[in-house]
C-alpha cells in the first residue's frame, strides 16, 4: 500500500512546488520536477535536463530529506551522476532516499556542475535548487505507539537503523509478534519497504528467523516496566550514594597520604601522572567506580565491558547491548560508556551525557565490522585526558567501593525479578545496561546535590588512559 493515503496535503505541496528554485544555469536547463511517489525507500524525482552548450558536462544531483518528525528528525542524502553531452537532453531518475518518519518534510533537489563526480561538492558548483514540502501523518493503527518516545543505547538512535520513528515502532511490533503483512498494513507501508526492514533487522542479528518464526533479540522494555525499573534504580542509587559519601573521608585520607610519602604527585594538574586522577573526583567516581567498578561486575560480570567492540560510535553496532526502551528521557540514564584498546593501552572513556560526534557522510551500515569509520567528537565535547595507575589508583579505589557489595547483588536480584516479570527469558546485557545508566545517572546526581563531588566548569567529558 503506498502513502496517498497517509500524506493528505503533502501531494498539493509537491505538486504546486512550496518554495522558491535557487535559480537556473544558463548553460544547463532544468525541466519541471516530477515528485516521487510519496511512500518510505527509495524513489525517484524525474525531469528533463539540457545541456545549452558545445561543451561536455558532468552534472551531479543530489536530493536532500529532512524531517521535522514527531520526535525523531531523520535526514538522508542521495547523489545520482549523469553525463550530459553538448546540445543535448536527457531525462533525469534521480534518487531520493525516504526514510520511515513522520511529520513535516522538506524534500530538495540540488544540481551540481562538477568536474569530476568523485570529488566533494562546492557551493559554487550549484546550478539549480528547489525544495518541496511533504507531510507524512501517522497512520491510526499506529497512533498509540507514538504517544511516547521509543529510546535506543548511547549512540544507536544517531545511526540509519533507528534514526528513523517507524524503526522504533517495528521493534515494538516484533515484540509483540506482528507479522510482517500485518505492519505494512498497519503503517500503509509499502510491504518491500518493510521486508527490507526487517531483513536488515536480521543480518544485524536483532531479529532470528526460526522457519518463519520472527524472534526478536533486543528487549523491548514498554512504559510499565520502565516506571517500575526507574523507581528502583533510585532506590538502589541512593543507596550506593549514601555508601560512597559514608567512604569517601577514609578515600580521602589514603590518597593524602599517597601524596605525603610521594606515590602521587601534590599537583593536582599533573594530568599525566597515574595517580592524579585521585584528585579529579567527579571522572573518578563516574568513570572508574560507578563503571568501570561496579557497571563492570553489574551489566557483563566477568565479560569485559567492551561496549563498543567491533564498532566505533558511529556505526554504534552492539547487538550483546541493545535495547529499546518506552517513555522518552524520564526513563533512561544520561551517562556515556566506552571502554576500548587503543594502541595496547586500556582507554575509558565517560561522560555525564552522550557526547556529540562528527562521522562521516558515508558509513558501512550493511556490514560493520568490516570497516573502521574516522569520526571525532565535535569541539565542544572534546575530553579532558587523564593517565591512570592501577597500582596508585587500587588502594584508594577500594576503600572508596567497600560495603557496595551485597547492595549490588540485591539490586541485581531485584531488578532481575522486575525483568522476568515483563519479559521472561529476556534478563540481557542489553536491559542491564539500560537499567545500570539509570542507577549511575541517580547515584552521581546525589553525590553532586550532597557535595561528596562536584562538577565544576566542565563539559562533562573524559578520556581516561591506563599506563601498562
Amino acid at each position: 500500500m503506498r502513502f496517498q493515503n497517509v500524506i493528505g496535503s503533502a501531494i498539493l505541496f509537491a505538486a504546486f512546488g512550496f518554495g522558491q528554485s535557487w535559480g537556473q544555469s544558463p548553460d544547463v536547463e532544468v525541466g519541471e520536477i516530477s515528485t516521487p511517489t510519496l511512500r518510505w525507500g527509495r524513489q525517484s524525482a524525474v525531469f528533463d535536463l539540457t545541456n545549452k552548450t558545445e561543451n561536455l558536462k558532468f552534472i551531479t544531483v543530489e536530493t536532500r530529506m529532512k524531517f521535522e518528525g514527531t520526535y525523531l528528525n531523520a535526514s538522508r542524502t542521495a547523489r545520482t551522476h549523469y553525463i550530459l553531452e553538448p546540445m543535448n537532453t536527457i531525462n533525469v531518475k534521480a534518487t531520493v532516499d525516504i526514510p520511515g518518519n513522520f511529520g513535516r518534510a522538506t524534500m530538495t533537489v540540488a544540481l551540481y556542475d562538477v568536474v569530476d563526480t568523485l570529488d566533494p561538492l562546492m557551493a559554487q558548483q550549484k546550478i539549480y535548487e528547489q525544495p518541496f514540502t511533504l507531510m507524512f501523518h501517522i497512520p491510526d493503527p499506529l497512533m498509540p505507539y507514538l504517544q511516547s518516545k521509543v529510546t535506543m543505547p548511547p549512540m544507536v538512535g544517531r545511526n540509519p537503523d533507528f534514526d528513523n520513528e517507524f524503526s522504533r515502532v517495528l521493534l515494538e511490533l516484533l515484540a509483540e509478534r506482528k507479522t510482517p503483512s500485518e505492519i505494512a498494513a498497519m503503517a500503509l507501508a509499502d510491504s518491500a519497504f518493510v521486508a527490507e526492514a526487517i531483513a536488515n533487522l536480521k543480518v544485524k542479528t536483532y531479529l532470528t528467523d526460526d522457519s518463519g518464526t520472527l524472534r526478536l533479540n533486543v528487549p523491548v522494555i514498554r512504559a510499565a516496566e520502565a516506571d517500575e525499573a526507574l523507581a528502583l534504580a533510585k532506590q538502589g542509587a541512593a543507596d550506593l550514594a549514601a555508601q560512597i559519601k559514608k567512604n569517601m573521608p577514609a578515600f580521602l585520607r589514603v590518597r593524602d597520604s599517597l601524596a605525603v610519602i610521594g606515590k602521587i604527585p601534590k599537583d593536582t594538574n599533573a594530568f599525566m601522572s597515574g595517580g592524579v586522577i585521585l584528585y579529579k573526583l567527579y571522572p573518578a567516581v563516574g568513570a572508574l567506580l560507578l563503571w568501570h567498578d561496579y557497571g563492570q561486575g553489574f551489566i557483563a560480570g566477568r565479560t569485559p565491558l567492551d561496549i563498543f567492540a567491533g564498532t566505533d560510535p558511529c556505526n554504534a553496532f552492539m547487538p550483546s547491548y541493545m535495547y529499546a526502551v518506552e517513555g522518552g528521557e524520564v526513563v533512561n540514564g544520561t551517562q556515556y560508556y566506552n571502554m576500548t584498546i587503543a594502541r595496547n593501552r586500556l582507554v575509558l572513556t565517560w561522560g555525564d551525557r552522550v557526547p556529540d560526534v562528527d562521522c562521516p557522510e558515508k558509513l558501512n551500515f550493511t556490514q560493520p565490522l568490516a570497516e573502521r569509520t574516522e569520526w571525532n567528537y565535535v569541539r565542544g565535547d572534546i575530553p579532558d585526558v587523564y593517565m591512570f595507575d592501577t597500582s596508585l589508583t587500587y588502594p584508594s579505589m577500594r576503600i572508596l567501593a567497600g560495603g557496595a557489595n551485597d547492595r549490588l547483588q540485591k539490586l541485581y536480584d531485584d531488578y532481575k525479578k522486575i525483568s522476568e516479570k515483563y519479559r521472561p527469558g529476556q534478563f540481557t546485557m542489553g536491559c542491564r545496561y539500560w537499567f545500570w545508566n539509570l542507577v549511575a545517572t541517580h547515584a552521581l546526581r546525589q553525590l553532586l546535590i550532597e557535595n561528596v563531588v562536584h562538577r565544576g566548569p566542565i563539559n562533562g567529558q573524559f578520556r581516561l588512559e591506563l599506563i601498562p
